[in-house]
């Protein structure tokens, strides 16, 4: 679902609501409860640092269990020199913690032929402390960023997907980069352009 960062309070209490009502003891409600405050603070915090789009999504895992994702989408400023460093720094900003466990990197090549850096990370179950990238929730969360330069200046286009679901962490990658493969640049001077499917993430950029 698509989030309203107005709504988000209402939309915590409703997803602590529906996913406790299948816990089957109080301790459980009270863990699952504290997951969702948890990582729902953290969707509060990525709108607070200037995310353009955000959605969520609440997915059934076994017996009364579930996993939390979202995907954000942000451009941002980084005054550097290329691309390619632009996109490498805004990947490994990511990573500067030392909450977790880099998983991967890589420089994977896109059609927009944009410079680009995909980094994934392990935020591990330990004590959350002062500029986490989040707080820290019961259970490891899948960090996952796509870093794409724009084709001129020194903005960068930054796809961040966070997931608890750590054991598809390969299949989440692969949405990650699936989102990358839309990315498309036009000149926003040019007279005429070529048709395109409907997007929200490329409405977003415009």
């Amino acid at each position: 679902m698509d989030v309203d960062a107005t709504a988000l309070d209402t939309m915590q209490e409703q997803i602590i609501r529906d996913q406790t009502a299948v816990q089957p003891d109080p301790d459980s409600r009270l863990r699952r409860a504290q997951e969702v405050r948890t990582l729902l603070e953290a969707v509060k915090d990525v709108f607070r640092h200037g995310a353009m789009y955000v959605a969520l999504g609440v997915h059934a895992v076994g017996d009364g269990e579930f996993s939390i994702s979202w995907l954000s989408l942000s451009d941002v400023q980084t005054h550097a020199p290329t691309g390619g460093l632009a996109a490498a720094r805004c990947a490994l900003a990511l990573v500067e913690t030392p909450l977790g466990t880099v998983l991967h990197r890589d420089l994977p090549e896109l059609p927009c032929r944009a410079p680009a850096a995909l980094v994934t990370y392990r935020l591990s179950n330990t004590p959350g402390r002062p500029g986490a990238a989040i707080l820290t929730p019961p259970r490891d969360v899948l960090q996952a960023r796509l870093a794409v330069a724009r084709p001129s200046g020194s903005r960068t286009v930054i796809v961040d997907l966070t997931t608890t679901a750590m054991e598809f962490s390969d299949d989440y990658v692969e949405i990650l980069l699936g989102v990358g493969r839309t990315l498309s640049f036009t000149d926003p001077s040019a007279a005429t352009r070529v048709a395109s499917r409907p997007s929200r993430i490329l409405d977003a950029l415009q």
